[in-house]
């Protein structure tokens, strides 16, 4: 499943044994990754597993997740705010894994009906987003010892979850697909109950997630309208109207916000209140996930395979190299190598390569 490329011609020495893709990768440790693939196998990475007297095939996996049979959807995975791992798989039987930062199971939580959204921390349980519903769970409870927050009956009937983000211990935001905005707080008096803080409606489709940072959230809409919040209170900050709208989820990293729209990647300074930073022209693919800032650098990576190092501060293209393959995630940067996952389940090294096209600061 891992593969180490050539530094000169990027074609690989080793194959993918698995025949599955790499649904997301984590962090852990010193130079250190955890892969889930799409068939609920989990894997530990280390610096060492691409050393060149390494073995060329990774087969022994961490956790194994038992998938039921005719799953509907892909499985989906997020890192919860503890750094612990949620993997889900919806119907027929929705199920929630969630593993510790080393890849390993730690408890399984069957549920009854579908996730609309990944699930987020909140007080002493997990937020679950069912449908016109958000629930608690809580371990050695179970799900019926905290009131559950329902959509108010106005709301459309194919009002969905589009994303819960956790803003504290207690509090979390939660976005529907039709707009809505609702700040919610986990209270334990006079029982245990989900507090509304705010809901604020804009009228329009949220089609993609957020952005996350420091203290802000970046929320767009399907109008282009492009939104600052403060992530404590939901009060915005800032806005501007976009000249398309966004087309990919909201990225922010080292106080830059990137959105992509039209095969354009925008740059935003959150810190100036959405001042634009520079534009760059994409080819006809999109962002296969994050772009990640390493010093002064933006490392990003394309569907298509194409691989990019630019100046963050003025979006100038410093490297362009291309995968043997599409890319299926963002750029993994390892402290001491760099790597990007491809559709067919394999890693490739890209930090020798990069070195050898001018990037000799990496």
């Amino acid at each position: 499943i891992f593969t180490i490329a050539n530094r000169d011609e990027m074609t690989s020495s080793w194959k993918s044994i698995l025949g599955t893709d790499i649904l997301a990768t984590y962090s852990y440790g010193e130079n250190g990754l955890i892969c889930i693939t799409s068939d609920g196998d989990v894997f530990r990475v280390r610096n060492t597993d691409f050393d060149p007297d390494a073995s060329s095939f990774k087969e022994k996996t961490i956790t194994q997740l038992k998938l039921p049979e005719g799953l509907t959807e892909p499985l989906k995975t997020t890192q919860l705010s503890d750094g612990k791992i949620a993997v889900y798989c919806g119907s027929p039987e929705p199920t929630l894994w969630v593993l510790n930062s080393f890849g390993q199971l730690e408890q399984t939580i069957e549920l009854k009906t579908p996730l609309e959204a990944m699930p987020v921390l909140l007080g002493d349980g997990i937020a679950l987003p069912f449908q016109k519903k958000i629930s608690m769970f809580r371990k050695g409870y179970g799900l019926n010892t905290v009131q559950d927050f329902v959509l108010p009956d106005q709301n459309a009937t194919d009002v969905k979850w589009k994303q819960l983000i956790a803003t504290a211990k207690d509090q979390c935001i939660a976005l529907t697909s039709s707009g809505q905005i609702i700040s919610l707080q986990y209270r334990t008096t006079p029982v245990r109950h989900l507090a509304v803080l705010s809901i604020t409606d804009n009228k329009q489709p949220i089609d993609f997630k957020a952005g996350i940072g420091k203290d802000i959230l970046a929320v767009t809409d399907a109008s282009g309208q492009l939104q600052l919040l403060d992530a404590k209170t939901a009060q915005q900050k800032a806005k501007l109207q976009l000249p398309s709208p966004a087309t990919n989820d909201l990225w922010i990293s080292a106080g830059l916000l990137f959105v992509e729209s039209k095969q354009n990647l925008s740059c935003f300074n959150i810190a100036s209140g959405l001042q634009k930073v520079w534009d760059l022209k994409l080819p006809e693919t999109s962002l296969a996930g994050p772009p990640a800032i390493i010093e002064k650098q933006l490392l990003i990576s394309l569907q298509n395979g194409t691989l990019m190092t630019l100046d963050a501060s003025t979006g100038k293209i410093q490297t362009e190299i291309k995968a043997p393959l599409p890319a299926s995630g963002s750029i993994v940067d390892l402290e001491k190598f760099m790597v990007v996952p491809t559709v067919d389940g394999s890693l490739y090294r890209i930090d020798q390569v990069l070195q050898q096209k001018g990037q000799a600061s990496l």
